[in-house]
C-alpha cells in the first residue's frame, strides 16, 4: 500500500464535541487540557493509561470498523459520530503511524511513508469483525497526528440516526461537511469507497 491508495482517516468522537470539532477542529489530548477544553471522553481510561506518551497527538484510524467502535456503539449507540478526515493529514510534519493499537508492546511506530508496506491491509480494511487478539490490535492500526487536525480536513460526519444527523447538520452547517446517516456505523465501509 502507498500513500496514494489510501482512502481517508477516522476519528471517532461523541455528538456533544462536534460543534467544538468544526469550529476548532480535532485537538489533542495535551491541547485540550492546555486550552481548558473538556470534551466528552469516550475513550477507555485503562488503554488511555497505556498510551500517554502519545496525548500530544489526534489519534485517527485507518479503518472504520475498529473495536474501539464496536464498544462505543454498544455503549453510547446513536451518540456517536465518525468524521471521516483527509488523508494529507499524514504528511502534517511530525505525523507518525502505527502497523496496531499503540497501547499494546509489539506495536511498532513509523515515520516514513515507505513503511506503510509493512501494514497489514487485509486486516485493516477487512470488512468482517476483528474476533482475534492479533486481528484487534492490527485492525486498531492509527495515524498519529501532532497536536491538532483542522475543520478543514474533515471530509464527511457519518451518524447512526435522524436525530443524530440534525444534531451533526447544525454543527456542520458552516463548512458544508456531508452528514450521513448510516444505522450501523460498524457497516460505514468508508474503506470501500
Amino acid at each position: 500500500m502507498k500513500y496514494d491508495d489510501l482512502l481517508s482517516f477516522c476519528y471517532l468522537t461523541h455528538l456533544d464535541n462536534l460543534e467544538s470539532i468544526l469550529e476548532n477542529g480535532i485537538l489533542s489530548r495535551d491541547m485540550c487540557h492546555a486550552l481548558r477544553i473538556s470534551p466528552s471522553d469516550i475513550s477507555d481510561g485503562r488503554v488511555q493509561s497505556r498510551r500517554h506518551e502519545f496525548h500530544g497527538c489526534v489519534p485517527l484510524f485507518f479503518a472504520d470498523n475498529t473495536p474501539m467502535l464496536w464498544v462505543v456503539m454498544k455503549k453510547l449507540g446513536d451518540k456517536i459520530a465518525l468524521l471521516e478526515v483527509d488523508k494529507a493529514v499524514l504528511r502534517t510534519p511530525g505525523a507518525m503511524f502505527s502497523d496496531g493499537n499503540l497501547a499494546s508492546c509489539v506495536t511498532n511506530l513509523y515515520e516514513n511513508e515507505a513503511a506503510l508496506a509493512n501494514l497489514d491491509w487485509h486486516i485493516i480494511y477487512n470488512r468482517r469483525g476483528a474476533y482475534s487478539p492479533e486481528w484487534k490490535r492490527v485492525r486498531s492500526a492509527e495515524v498519529l497526528v501532532p497536536d491538532e487536525v483542522g475543520p478543514e480536513h474533515i471530509l464527511a460526519i457519518h451518524v447512526a440516526s435522524p436525530a443524530a444527523r440534525r444534531v451533526a447538520l447544525v454543527a456542520a452547517l458552516k463548512l458544508e461537511i456531508s452528514v450521513d446517516i448510516e444505522h450501523d456505523l460498524r457497516q460505514c465501509g468508508i474503506a470501500d469507497a
